[in-house]
C-alpha cells in the first residue's frame, strides 16, 4: 500500500520563496532547508497565479484617511517602500522573468516590508 502524500510545510515553502527573494539566488541554489527547490518555486509560482500575494497585501493595507496629511504620508510611504524594495536582490536584478510572478514578488516583500514597519 502505498504511503499517503505528505505537503511540505507551507511556512518552510513560504520562508524559502522569501529567502530566495531577498538573497537573489537562482531558485536551484535554495538551501536544502526549504525543501526542494522545485517545490519551493512551483508552489511561489502557483500562489502567484491565484492571487495569493494581492490577497496578503490587501489584508495587510491600513485604512486610508482622506486628506492633504493623509496624502502626503502615504507619498512618503512609497517613496519609503521603493527604497526598501531596492534592497530586495531578487527584486532588484529582477531575477523572475515572468511578468505575473515577478509582480507577486513585489507585492509578497511589499506586503513583508509593510508588517515590518
Amino acid at each position: 500500500m502505498a504511503q499517503p502524500f505528505q505537503w511540505r510545510d507551507h511556512r518552510q515553502v513560504y520562508e524559502g520563496i522569501v529567502s530566495t527573494l531577498r538573497t537573489g539566488l537562482p531558485w536551484r541554489d535554495l538551501p536544502e532547508r526549504f525543501g526542494p527547490w522545485q517545490t519551493v518555486h512551483g508552489r511561489f509560482a502557483s500562489w502567484a497565479a491565484d492571487g495569493t500575494f494581492d490577497h496578503l497585501l490587501t489584508m495587510a493595507r491600513p485604512r486610508a484617511e482622506v486628506d492633504s496629511l493623509a496624502a502626503y504620508q502615504r507619498r512618503n510611504v512609497v517613496e519609503r517602500c521603493f527604497h526598501r524594495l531596492e534592497q530586495w536582490r531578487g527584486i532588484a536584478t529582477r531575477q523572475d522573468k515572468h511578468p505575473y510572478r515577478y509582480l507577486a514578488a513585489i507585492t509578497l516583500a511589499s506586503t513583508l516590508i509593510r508588517l515590518d514597519t
